[in-house]
């Protein structure tokens, strides 16, 4: 791998891992005191909220993701929600077989909105609960 290439792969991985970040931040963010959430609580509420809205905008996918492909990532997925197939199978599917979703287009869109309503559940009840 020359330079370049290899300056984008880690471009696109410190994206993936930001992206991973923001997915799972409603869970760690019980281990932070609400005297530091405080200030900017709303905020995150506000991004969690509009986050899956901005995905119809383009094409069923999030902004990170877009850009990831643009770099040639996720050309070997077989479904339209690559960063989930490639970075949340190992999650996604066991659900997905419990509850009786394909692992197809269908199955994906609605297990990634399920784990949106659950985050958005878990970042309402830290706020309204926890810091106010």
């Amino acid at each position: 791998m020359d330079k370049p290439e290899q300056k984008k792969y880690i471009l696109i991985e410190l994206l993936n891992i930001v992206h991973l970040a923001f997915i799972f931040s409603p869970i760690f963010i019980f281990f932070i005191p609400s005297s530091y959430m405080k200030p900017i609580i709303k905020w995150f509420l506000l991004i969690a909220i509009l986050t899956p809205l901005h995905w119809k905008f383009f094409n069923n996918r999030c902004i990170s993701t877009v850009i990831a492909m643009k770099f040639g990532y996720y050309s070997d997925s077989e479904t339209d929600s690559e960063f989930s197939e490639n970075n949340l199978k190992w999650l996604y599917h066991p659900i997905m077989k419990l509850i009786g979703w394909k692992w197809n287009d269908e199955g994906l869109d609605k297990m990634v909105y399920l784990h949106w309503i659950i985050n958005i559940i878990l970042i309402w009840i830290y706020t309204f609960y926890y810091v106010y």
